[in-house]
């Protein structure tokens, strides 16, 4: 075989493999009018959410799928925006602590868990503040069969101070922001 047909079926090869992957991935699954389930074959995990819920196209840090809270959680309030990412990946190498189980923002070793579905899943929950903006991050990750699971909520909103009187807006309900992000992770299996 001559070079440029052995690279024309190498490249061929490629696609056609390439496309099967992205295939094996199943999204919006309907389970009845207001839930869809995202079920995610290569990584083996699935997890429901509202359908008010909004999926982002331009994906947040490499996240699997990547939602917005709807806007009854934001209009009117000082909550800029609220959003949750859930993604898998596979550790190049295994290390004595994967970077799946230190903390994000300090690299300390993850030490608070909460057991959901017979699994240890560590949580984190940071808050950053800068120029009357807040940040919060609120996560749960797992490391199983050398692949880190993590879904995570990201919350920004303004401080209400910087606002005048007239026109400062009311306080998001965090209670219910963190209710309705636990829920969702409530939802979260492994495939059996």
């Amino acid at each position: 075989m001559k070079p440029k047909q052995s690279f024309s079926l190498i490249v061929a090869a490629f696609l056609l493999l390439g496309a099967g992957c992205t295939s094996m991935v199943e999204k919006n699954i309907s389970t009845d009018e207001t839930q869809v389930v995202y079920k995610n074959i290569p990584f083996g995990y699935q997890i429901t959410y509202p359908k008010t819920f909004g999926v982002l196209d331009n994906k947040i840090e490499n996240a699997d799928l990547s939602l917005s809270f709807p806007d009854s959680f934001t209009k009117g309030t000082n909550l800029s925006e609220a959003k949750i990412n859930v993604s898998a990946h596979k550790e190049i190498k295994i290390p004595s602590e994967p970077a799946c189980l230190t903390h994000p923002y300090t690299t300390q070793p993850l030490t608070d868990f909460v057991m959901h579905a017979g699994e240890k899943f560590y949580t984190y929950n940071v808050e950053d503040a800068a120029m009357g903006q807040r940040y919060n991050y609120r996560g749960y990750q797992i490391f199983k069969n050398n692949i880190c699971y993590s879904v995570v909520m990201l919350t920004h909103s303004s401080a209400r101070e910087n606002y005048d009187v007239v026109n400062r807006p009311v306080a998001f309900d965090n209670e219910a922001v963190v209710a309705a992000f636990d829920a969702i992770f409530a939802t979260f299996a492994f495939s059996k």
